[in-house]
């Protein structure tokens, strides 16, 4: 099996292609504005998908951990 940097690599790549190349293929005066705008997309959906996790995970087990 591969190695656990393996995948961890590859999604680090995957994350920063858009936010490097994104702000590329928009005009000039409007790059910054671009690259903002992926920067919170990337936040939202990595906050999003971590309180997702958490609900199912506390569904699945029927634990919380601020109530115990």
């Amino acid at each position: 099996p591969p190695t656990p940097a393996v995948p961890r690599a590859a999604a680090g790549f995957l994350t920063a292609c858009p936010l490097i190349y994104g702000p590329l293929s928009v005009p000039p005066p409007e790059q910054k504005q671009a690259a903002s705008l992926l920067v919170l997309a990337l936040n939202v959906g990595l906050t999003l998908g971590s309180l997702l996790s958490f609900l199912l995970h506390g569904l699945v087990c029927s634990c919380n951990p601020f109530v115990n």
